[in-house]
């Protein structure tokens, strides 16, 4: 009976530690990243089959003195991670009735995170779908759009108002 007693006691003991829930970060509103150009391009494959895919690019200054240890995207339902460009206004300007193909008007150069500084007009590209970081997917509105990032322990994140949709690419 005792024995019978320090199992049951052991097995419910075992269950309450299994049922803990994820803790999640705490998240704020930031004002270090100021949004100059959100663009959104569907590319059209030569082959097909293929499904058509999205492209994003979101250009903006970074106005923190503290450079980001992680930079997402989150676009209401997937995180995804970023490749992130130093960008420089071009002088490219299309002719009379052509709109520009996308990308010529900023001259790109590829830095790493502990690279940005204060002031950097930078561009960041999402690439791939990513595990989500211990953030609570409940405090972002569905339907909005998010530039999620890290600055020592603190999660951040910059609402994207509007994003602005290119002329579809069609490849050959």
């Amino acid at each position: 009976m005792r024995f019978y007693l320090t199992c049951l006691f052991v097995l419910s003991i075992s269950q309450l530690s299994c049922a803990q829930t994820k803790r999640h970060t705490a998240v704020s509103q930031s004002q270090s990243v100021q949004i100059i150009e959100s663009v959104m391009q569907r590319v059209l494959p030569g082959q097909r089959g293929t499904p058509p895919s999205t492209r994003y690019s979101f250009i903006f200054v970074w106005r923190s003195s503290q450079e980001p240890k992680n930079l997402f995207w989150y676009s209401g339902s997937d995180w995804m991670s970023c490749t992130i460009s130093k960008v420089h206004k071009t002088n490219y300007t299309a002719p009379k009735g052509n709109i520009a193909p996308w990308g010529t008007e900023y001259e790109q150069e590829r830095i790493g995170l502990n690279n940005i500084k204060k002031g950097d007009t930078l561009e960041l590209n999402p690439q791939s779908v990513v595990n989500a970081p211990l953030i609570n997917p409940s405090l972002f509105k569905k339907g909005n759009i998010f530039i999620v990032y890290q600055t020592k322990n603190k999660w951040l994140y910059t609402r994207v108002k509007a994003i602005k949709r290119a002329p579809d690419l069609a490849l050959p």
